[in-house]
């Protein structure tokens, strides 16, 4: 897996979940269609919370690219 945020995130979600990574994929697709705009880290962190696993050191990461992001413009 690479290291990106995304990709860090979701290794977080299957190492502390009973989940597939391809069934956590196929949510965080999911959700994004029913909340659109929203980065994939983003809903890769609500996944994370609803699932009741630690990813608050992930928070400022997270923050620093929807800044990144909005600065550029980009939804």
């Amino acid at each position: 897996m690479s290291d990106t945020l995304f990709n860090q995130l979701l290794s977080v979600i299957i190492n502390n979940s009973d989940m597939k990574k391809t069934e956590i994929i196929k949510l965080i697709n999911k959700n994004q269609s029913k909340h659109r705009g929203i980065l994939p880290e983003v809903e890769v962190l609500i996944l994370a919370r609803t699932l009741d696993i630690e990813i608050t050191s992930f928070i400022t990461k997270i923050e620093d690219r929807i800044i990144e992001k909005a600065s550029r413009g980009i939804s």
